[in-house]
């Protein structure tokens, strides 16, 4: 008779073969070699089986986080901890978006990936690094970081950024943290504070490029504001007038830039946008 260890790998090799985490009780069986009363009376039915077995293998990646490591930087664990995650869900996409689907409650190694984090951020809190409670810090975290993996899992198509889980990764870290771990002269904080004014270059490049592609009125004038030298007296109707639409090019007197310019300086801005973030886990 198949051992219980046996039933749970078959399971596991069928479900990493499929696409949609849907195996039938009947293929479970013949890959154990086993009859479903067997099953039922070990597991109690198809679905705790699976539910075990997902639970067990996200419990072996958390295995290193059992053991506490009170001497390393509690932001870095933290961030590390993040790639981490979000590596093994995408390595794992079937048993991931098992364990944190709706329709699924009381995973232990989800809980414990939760309390382990809570614990990272408790000693981060000891020291004065966070802006907000350790609970509401790992709540903020790790929400953002199951959602990401799920993002990427369920809907890659449209989430196929390398760099959207680092980027948002950096943003909510930000937050829970503070600038002031972000902005350190120094070591890993001087490598965040590179990150930190790429991204706030990325922002300024999106703000731009998104004016450039609006015609509307009140576009232009912003627009304008950026990039022409107007006199104290101007109103923005004149400024237009006076300058020509930057937006709508190839209008207006005096315009600021041609067609060309234009179309080079949105390639140059989408670049700067989207370029990503420099990696700071070394």
């Amino acid at each position: 008779m198949a051992t219980r260890e046996e039933i749970i790998r078959a399971t596991a090799e069928l479900l990493a073969a499929s696409e949609t985490g849907d195996v039938s009780t009947r293929e479970i069986c013949e890959r154990a070699g086993i009859q479903a009363p067997t099953l039922y009376r070990q597991f109690g039915d198809k679905d705790r089986l699976i539910a075990t077995v997902v639970d067990e293998a996200f419990s072996r990646h958390l295995d290193p986080k059992r053991v506490p490591t009170p001497d390393a930087d509690p932001v870095q664990v933290v961030r590390d901890d993040w790639d981490a995650h979000t590596a093994w869900a995408l390595e794992h996409p079937v048993f991931y978006r098992l364990i944190f689907s709706p329709f699924v409650s009381g995973s232990r190694a989800a809980a414990d990936a939760h309390a382990f984090l809570q614990r990272d951020l408790e000693r981060a809190a000891a020291v004065g690094l966070l802006t907000v409670s350790a609970s509401v810090a790992a709540q903020m975290i790790l929400s953002a970081n199951v959602g990401a993996c799920l993002m990427i899992i369920n809907r890659g198509a449209e989430f196929d950024d390398p760099s959207l889980s680092g980027r948002l990764r950096d943003a909510i870290h930000a937050q829970v943290f503070g600038d002031s771990v972000f902005t350190a002269p120094t070591g890993a904080n001087a490598a965040r504070t590179a990150a930190d004014t790429e991204a706030r270059l990325a922002a300024v490049a999106s703000t731009l490029a998104a004016l450039l592609h609006d015609d509307s009125p009140a576009a232009e004038d912003l627009t304008l504001a950026l990039f022409a030298t107007p006199t104290d007296t101007d109103d923005p109707a004149t400024r237009r007038a006076r300058t020509g639409s930057i937006t709508a090019a190839g209008t207006g007197t005096g315009k600021i830039l041609s067609a060309n310019e234009r179309a080079l300086l949105l390639d140059w801005l989408e670049r700067l946008s989207s370029a990503a973030p420099a990696d700071t886990s070394a």
